[in-house]
């Protein structure tokens, strides 16, 4: 590593240093504390904006990054200075993050609507199955379900046709004095079959009064900000290098790994851009854990940084 500037050299030692501390120390205790979660969760602490780029979720997340680091940093870096990649490497980290974050915080706004009109809906509900809950009958139940739950209607209602001939039998049998005393036997069995189903019954308001119960629980987590979002990585700071080094040594020819071929910088990042800009945009490519808005925030912050701040270095 005698070739690396300060900076880099130093970036590259605390990534790899947490990444083996956490793996193989914490068994996973600082990804716990330090990713950054979503700014309305209840695990969100401020601190995370900063300590989510030093973390990464496996081997092949590290490795990727800090090859970006090794190879593209330190060209910057001896351009501009020890001090002016360090702001410009921590500002693309925060740019990317405030991207992601954005994103996921305009999503879940919309959310939110449906979220409170669905709420309202279980407790309208909730209220109704309370009522009817006082006196918990298959005929009430089929009222509830009919209006609230017509598919689970639908599918009980070979139960709910049953129980009406077997209540209208005992209600005929109970006043029917004669008839218990002709047919002891019969009016045990439907009055035996009248319990089970009022006791299958009042089991099934219980069941449908603690589905309600979690919903709510569940909407009111995710009122909360609890949606469970959270980030991790050094990705935003790496795109804004790629993307400054493309700015500032556009033909220097790359030779990659799974493109053997020499290719020139400027191309290489554009065609990485295009393909992250369609990612962002919510391009399927099979990709749904890759923060692909923080990668383009950095790239932003690199850009404007790069461009309108560092520039000046390029003709020194």
């Amino acid at each position: 590593m005698g070739n690396l500037t300060p900076i880099v050299r130093g970036l590259l030692i605390i990534n790899v240093f947490v990444f083996f501390a956490d793996s193989f120390i914490s068994e996973g205790g600082l990804k716990a504390y330090g990713m950054l979660w979503y700014v309305e969760s209840p695990n969100f602490r401020p601190w995370q904006l900063l300590t989510h780029m030093f973390l990464h979720a496996d081997f092949f997340h590290l490795l990727g990054n800090m090859m970006g680091l090794f190879f593209f940093g330190p060209w910057l870096e001896r351009t501009w200075g020890a001090r002016n990649f360090f702001i410009f490497y921590f500002a693309c980290g925060f740019g990317g993050a405030a991207l992601q974050m954005g994103g996921v915080s305009l999503d879940f706004q919309k959310e939110k609507t449906s979220f409170v009109l669905k709420k309202d809906e279980i407790k309208e509900a909730q209220a109704v199955l309370k009522k009817y809950s006082k006196d918990p009958t298959p005929a009430n139940l089929a009222i509830y379900q009919k209006k609230y739950e017509p598919e689970l209607y639908q599918k009980n209602k070979r139960f709910f046709d049953q129980a009406d001939r077997v209540m209208k039998l005992a209600q005929e049998l109970k006043k029917d004095t004669s008839a218990q005393k002709g047919n002891q036997s019969m009016g045990n069995q439907i009055l035996k079959r009248k319990e089970s189903l009022l006791k299958e019954s009042k089991k099934a308001f219980g069941q449908l009064a603690a589905v309600q119960a979690k919903q709510l629980s569940q909407l009111d987590e995710l009122l909360a900000g609890g949606i469970g979002f959270k980030m991790l990585g050094a990705s935003g700071a790496i795109f804004g290098i790629l993307l400054a080094f493309a700015l500032f040594f556009p033909n220097v020819e790359m030779m990659l790994l799974f493109f053997p071929v020499p290719i020139k910088a400027k191309y290489f990042v554009a065609i990485y851009m295009i393909f992250t800009i369609y990612a962002a945009g919510g391009g399927n490519v099979g990709m749904a854990n890759v923060a692909h808005l923080a990668h383009l925030g950095g790239a932003i912050i690199g850009f404007i940084l790069a461009r309108f701040w560092l520039w000046k270095y390029k003709y020194n």
